[in-house]
This record gives structure tokens, C-alpha cells and sequence, in this order.
């Protein structure tokens, strides 16, 4: 039988710490936290700011959150007109299971008295983890 030594049984714990301060720096650091909420992660994401916070499923608030927090990066819309309607051209099963993680960056949100918009730190924080 083999024997585990302190360093066999102290790895596992010194690579998640380590792991967990590379997220911090690359994914959180500074206000690079915000690319989270562009691209395709955006429009996969767009279902749970839509459902839980505007209660618009036409996505007409994404216009003045990305004039307000994204302008700087450039401009994506993740929604395609159909019918005459504005509709989410991702499909939602990604948001279904981001859903747990976002519903704990609003409560962290809202416990910390930022604004629950869907698109401040504490979301990304929360969907990061997750």
C-alpha cells in the first residue's frame, strides 16, 4: 500500500488557491470582468437579466445596457428580428443551467445595495464560479 505524503494530500488545495487567484487576475481583475457579458456568452446569457429582472422577452432593455456599460467594447447584438419581433438568437438551455449561479450574483447584488441590472460584477463573479 502506498503511502500519501503531506505534500499528495496539500497538492489538491495549493492548485485550486492557485487556480483561484490566475480567475481572479485574468477573469476579474481590474474591469475586465465585463467581457463575460459579450459575445455569445452575452446572447446565452440574455435570457436571465430578460426573465428574472425586465421581464422582457423582446430584449428592448439590452439597448441602454449596452449605451451604459458596454459602449467602449463595441456593440453586439445578440438578437435577430423574426416576425416583426426582436428574438434571442441563442438557445436557452445554457441559461437554464447558468440560472442558479445568476440567481446568486442578484442576491449577492442586491445584499451589497449595488444596482440589480444583471450586468455588474457580482454577476459575472457568480457565473465565473459556476
Amino acid at each position: 500500500m502506498r503511502q500519501t505524503t503531506i505534500f499528495h494530500r496539500v497538492l489538491p488545495y495549493l492548485v485550486a488557491l492557485f487556480l483561484f487567484f490566475y480567475c481572479w487576475n485574468v477573469y476579474w481583475g481590474g474591469k475586465r470582468w465585463d467581457g463575460f457579458f459579450l459575445s455569445d456568452s452575452g446572447g446565452y446569457y440574455g435570457y436571465l437579466p430578460s426573465v428574472f429582472i425586465y421581464h422582457d422577452l423582446q430584449f428592448e432593455f439590452i439597448a441602454a445596457i449596452q449605451e451604459k456599460k458596454f459602449l467602449n467594447h463595441g456593440v453586439y447584438d445578440f438578437r435577430s428580428d423574426y416576425n416583426g419581433q426582436k428574438i434571442n438568437k441563442w438557445y436557452c438551455g445554457t441559461a437554464i443551467a447558468m440560472a442558479p449561479f445568476f440567481l446568486l450574483g442578484h442576491a449577492i447584488s442586491l445584499a451589497r445595495g449595488a444596482v440589480p441590472d444583471g450586468y455588474d460584477f457580482w454577476y459575472a463573479w457568480a457565473l465565473n464560479i459556476g
